[in-house]
């Protein structure tokens, strides 16, 4: 239920202390992405990182051009 919905291709993935979010996005006012989040070195469990990477990716979706 968010505007990418059917517009992102990707693969995560988790190791020890690494988070990682990889693909391509298509967002609905904006040429395609290809884009790599990983984020490295967090104290908190995995859980607690995987929405903030959503997160990004949303507001990833909602770039327009300048």
């Amino acid at each position: 239920d968010t505007a990418i919905a059917g517009r992102l291709w990707g693969k995560s993935g988790a190791m020890g202390a690494v988070a990682s979010l990889s693909g391509y996005l298509e967002p609905p006012h904006y040429p395609p992405l290809a884009f790599s989040i990983v984020v490295n070195q967090f104290e908190q469990p995995v859980r607690q990182v995987r929405p903030v990477i959503d997160e990004i990716v949303l507001l990833l979706g909602r770039l327009r051009p300048c």
